[in-house]
């Protein structure tokens, strides 16, 4: 019988390599005997990786000329449609970053999508209105689009795994 203090996993905490975030437990999941609250748009947004589990995303960082070392980092956007308003594209990247510090998702820059449809992003009426946002006009920085994914981590798949989806 499992002991649900354990590591999942890992014979103990010491042999984790890679703690999750909303429970520490092991990255291979096993954080059973915990309740993690969602809000509507978490669900949501959890109903939509059952489906598709890796999602394109993006970022603006905003770079200036002088302070290289030290872009600015903008929330996680997630386009679903290219007639999104910038107040939902606002709201979709709170739910993800709240979703990431609950250890439900990662937001991958460094791991694109090799099939993904990154167009949505390239929109340039859409890309305009993100950098304009992003950037102080009156500014000599420069708004840069990183593209990502996003991807259930162990701990969202046991959280999906634990919902009654009909």
């Amino acid at each position: 019988m499992e002991d649900k203090t354990s590591c999942g996993g890992c014979r103990s905490k010491e042999d984790c390599t890679e703690p999750v975030k909303g429970c520490g437990k092991c990255c291979r999941g096993g954080c059973s005997g915990m309740e993690i609250l969602l809000t509507e748009r978490e669900m949501e947004f959890m109903l939509l990786l059952s489906q598709i589990p890796f999602l394109p995303l993006a970022r603006i960082r905003i770079k200036c000329p002088g302070r290289e070392d030290s872009p600015t980092e903008m929330a996680p956007v997630y386009l679903s449609c290219e007639y999104e308003t910038m107040e939902s594209v606002r709201k979709t990247g709170q739910v993800l970053r709240s979703m990431e510090n609950k250890g439900l998702i990662t937001l991958d820059y460094d791991k694109t999508l090799i099939n993904g449809d990154y167009s949505i992003y390239k929109n340039p009426a859409l890309l305009k209105e993100l950098c304009q946002s992003a950037a102080d006009s009156s500014s000599p920085c420069t708004p840069e689009l990183e593209f990502g994914s996003i991807a259930l981590t162990p701990l969202g798949m046991d959280v999906l795994d634990s919902l009654d989806i009909l």
